[in-house]
């Protein structure tokens, strides 16, 4: 009798182990679960789940898994410092699977102890609609610059199956339809997306084909793209670092351009910060920034606004920090 009460002891203890280890580990996404909703078949189809680090020491994801091969897990940040943000990725595999799918995702973590969180997606698959490529990928791009990318989408099916409309919310993307074939339940579209941006950083986002098909109206299909600029500053943010009251500090930014460029303006909303706008003409510009501290102390953020000679960048943006101190 003693035996099993010892058992049972043990087991229960064990149970609590692993509930609490899933637990915290649970904890650190604030969305588990992800539905795909209708996607095209071959389309590239994915979603990024985020955990934030809670902790006063670092996270470190050890593997992740999913129980279906319908889906492909990736670690995107394998070690999360204090205070950061982690990324996993689920990208369903619409090549090879068809209909409804859907998966659980575990993510191991083995510090500051171990844990497992359980992410799950879900997806139909259509068999009738086809993408040509998968996804508009514009790859690297310059702000300012038009790029084109075409994509053909095939269904098969209905007479009157048509794309109504198309619903994007990227800025600076033109995208126009036009149908090119139909024949016995056959219809081919030509997708033309043109991208102009004057934003550097990436363009991770989706548009939505909204259709005549009333068990399956949306169609969407992913956009990325990394856009960077002509005239590129360093370093952001700039950070001016600890100002006693009254005094001033100083430090230069440093702009670089793939041609010869020139600064026209350089503004701060902050009546604290003065910038020295130089008037030559070349590849690399020394910007000196100067910030008047008062009597406000405490952390202080402020942006600098540049235009250039290079309109089709449009203005350039830059953040500053610094923490205004007593004597």
């Amino acid at each position: 009798m003693l035996n099993r009460v010892a058992i049972a002891v043990v087991m229960g203890a064990c149970c609590s182990s692993v509930a609490s280890a899933t637990d915290w580990a649970n904890q650190l996404f604030n969305d588990r679960d992800f539905d795909f909703g209708s996607v095209a078949r071959a389309a590239k189809t994915e979603h990024v789940f985020e955990f934030t680090n809670p902790y006063d020491e670092p996270i470190h994801v050890r593997s992740v898994r999913a129980s279906c091969g319908c889906t492909t897990p990736t670690i995107l940040t394998e070690t999360v410092a204090p205070g950061a943000t982690g990324q996993i990725k689920a990208q369903f595999n619409t090549r090879s699977f068809l209909g409804q799918r859907g998966a659980t995702v575990t993510v191991v973590f083995d510090r500051p102890r171990y844990g497992e969180a359980q992410l799950r997606v879900d997806g139909y698959v259509r068999r009738d609609v086809v993408c040509n490529p998968g996804e508009l990928d514009f790859g690297s791009v310059r702000c300012g610059v038009a790029e084109e990318k075409r994509i053909e989408i095939n269904y098969a099916g209905r007479d009157d199956w048509k794309i109504e409309s198309v619903s994007s919310t990227i800025p600076g993307l033109d995208v126009s339809m036009e149908e090119t074939a139909r024949a016995n339940g056959r219809v081919t579209y030509a997708l033309t997306a043109t991208l102009t941006t004057s934003e550097s950083g990436f363009v991770n986002g989706e548009i939505e084909l909204l259709t005549n098909d009333a068990n399956y109206e949306k169609v969407p299909l992913s956009v990325t793209a990394r856009v960077s600029s002509a005239v590129s500053v360093s370093p952001s943010p700039l950070v001016l670092g600890r100002i006693v009251s009254g005094e001033n500090a100083t430090k230069k930014a440093v702009l670089r351009g793939d041609t010869e460029f020139r600064i026209l303006s350089a503004t701060c909303g902050d009546p604290r910060v003065t910038v020295e706008v130089p008037s030559e003409t070349k590849t690399l510009q020394m910007l000196p920034i100067t910030f008047s501290a008062g009597e406000e102390l405490g952390p202080i953020e402020f942006e600098v606004v540049i235009e250039t000679d290079q309109s089709e960048l449009g203005p350039i943006k830059l953040m500053g920090q610094a923490e205004v101190v007593d004597n």
